[in-house]
C-alpha cells in the first residue's frame, strides 16, 4: 500500500515539474534582463 501511494506521489510531483519548467524559463530571463537593466541605467546615471 505504501509503495503505491509513493508512486502516486512521485508522478504527480513530476508532472508539476514539466508543467512549472516553461513558466521558470520564462520568467527568469525577464525578472534577469529587467534588474540587469535597472543596474546598468543606475550605473549609466552616476
Amino acid at each position: 500500500m505504501m509503495g503505491r501511494d509513493e508512486s502516486e506521489r512521485h508522478r504527480a510531483e513530476s508532472q508539476w515539474i514539466v508543467a512549472a519548467r516553461p513558466l521558470c524559463h520564462l520568467q527568469y530571463p525577464v525578472a534577469y534582463l529587467s534588474r540587469l537593466q535597472r543596474i546598468l541605467s543606475a550605473a549609466r546615471w552616476e
